[in-house]
């Protein structure tokens, strides 16, 4: 898996994690997955993979190689970690499948799980060769709450981010990313 539709939500710029970013850049970061329904444990256990469906979203396959009280992660052919509590039925090895959403690490990874003693390197380094930004507009979905309208999901070229004015400071973001590091680090920086 050396190229893929990477999200990136505006807050993680905003926050002062990553600057902008621009095509043609060299970016640094570990990548961050999300399930909205539990992967399932898969029964083809052959090689692992990702196949993009829309967005940064994937059908995917991968064996679990990391497992932390409060995190853990999975190899899919690219390392890929959820800062959450691993599901209960899962061990080193298991082997899972299911889609999942394909984020850049807003700062978990290089900020705390890193510096853990037994975390695997997961930073590589990445050329954008092309940025995305989402143009569904926003409903209301009850209880306060507000989320893109899914009927008219939709993505608009752009040359760089500008997370403090695009989409009124709330853009949603699709890195088209290639992987240029075949070994990953633990640090956005690499060792001179």
């Amino acid at each position: 898996m050396n190229e893929l539709a990477v999200g990136l939500s505006a807050w993680i710029i905003q926050d002062g994690n990553y600057g902008e970013f621009q095509k043609g850049q060299r970016a640094p970061f570990a990548l961050e997955f999300y399930n909205e329904t539990s992967l399932r444990v898969a029964e083809h256990r052959g090689d692992a993979f990702m196949r993009r469906e829309s967005g940064s979203f994937y059908q995917a396959r991968g064996r679990v190689t990391h497992i932390s009280e409060d995190w853990w992660a999975m190899d899919f052919g690219i390392a890929a970690f959820q800062n959450a509590p691993p599901p209960e039925d899962v061990r080193p090895g298991t082997w899972l499948e299911g889609r999942v959403y394909i984020g850049i690490d807003p700062f978990f990874y290089f900020e705390q799980i890193s510096h853990s003693g037994d975390a695997p390197d997961m930073i590589h380094d990445w050329i954008i060769e092309r940025i995305e930004m989402q143009t569904a507009p926003f409903v209301d979905a009850g209880e306060n709450r507000m989320v893109r309208d899914p009927t008219l999901s939709g993505w608009r070229e752009i040359p760089q981010t500008d997370a403090w004015s695009d989409d009124n400071r709330s853009a949603e973001y699709l890195l088209h990313c290639r992987r240029i590091s075949e070994t990953p680090r633990r640090a956005l920086v690499a060792d001179s």
